[in-house]
């Protein structure tokens, strides 16, 4: 009897050791939880979530961008609010246009609606917002659309009769508004457009286009006068060169 008294004391000893460890346990993890610390995520950077796609000039970009508040780490900040201004990092003449351009963020987001760019080029977008650092998107690729017309890149210049153009005319084939339709191959004719008696001889009349272009040579006005040329496709819009003036030559000895 005394023996299993003291058993039973030993192994009551031994529990309440064991449940203590254990709540001293549980009291520390609770301890160690109350002091980790909470991250408060800041606006600090723009970030594209989604890129901007290429497409044809004035047309609506296959893919539309949309861009983020992200905080110092890249987690999009979904309680950030402001607007988002995009622009094309390197212009070069072009420009974009969005149905909202700054647009207002939603949940942190900036999607954009209605982008096109008006020149054919590769380029790329940047986003600003105020306080943010700015971003700037991958490339996209902008190509011409369909040939619709003709226009002299380079204008005939004068010179003297019976001898070369000082400057030989050079015609694009463009789209609407103005691209040059680098895969058209199609041919050009060139003609006085008021000749008065003149005659325009080239070395090739009409000459076929090459990425889009046809590179006159050899062209020149048999009388003196000022002119202009007419450029014609069959098929195109035509255009009319500036004036130039053909001289006459060194009198014969």
């Amino acid at each position: 009897m005394f023996t299993k008294i003291l058993l039973e004391a030993a192994l009551h000893e031994e529990m309440t050791e064991h449940l203590g460890h254990e709540k001293n346990r549980a009291a520390d993890g609770a301890h160690h939880c109350q002091r980790a610390p909470i991250r408060s995520h800041v606006a600090a950077k723009l970030g594209f979530s989604t890129q901007p796609g290429g497409g044809t000039s004035q047309t609506v970009m296959t893919t539309q961008p949309a861009v983020a508040i992200h905080d110092a780490g890249g987690n999009t900040v979904t309680t950030g609010s402001g607007s988002v201004t995009l622009a094309l990092t390197t212009p070069g003449g072009a420009r974009l246009t969005c149905t909202a351009n700054s647009k207002a963020t939603l949940s942190g987001i900036a999607a954009f609606a209605g982008c096109k760019v008006d020149k054919a080029g590769i380029y790329t977008l940047t986003a600003t917002g105020v306080s943010l650092t700015s971003t700037t998107s991958g490339s996209f690729t902008i190509t011409a659309g369909t040939a619709a017309k003709l226009g002299f890149s380079t204008q005939p210049s004068g010179g003297t009769s019976q001898v070369g153009l000082a400057t030989q005319p050079v015609v694009a084939i463009r789209d609407a508004f103005g691209n040059a339709v680098t895969g058209n191959t199609s041919s050009v004719n060139l003609a006085l457009t008021t000749p008065g008696g003149a005659t325009l001889a080239c070395v090739n009349n009409p000459k076929a286009a090459v990425a889009g272009v046809a590179t006159f040579g050899g062209c020149k006005v048999d009388k003196t006068g000022t002119y202009t040329m007419t450029a014609t496709n069959g098929t195109l819009t035509l255009a009319t060169s500036t004036n130039f003036t053909i001289t006459a030559g060194a009198p014969a000895g």
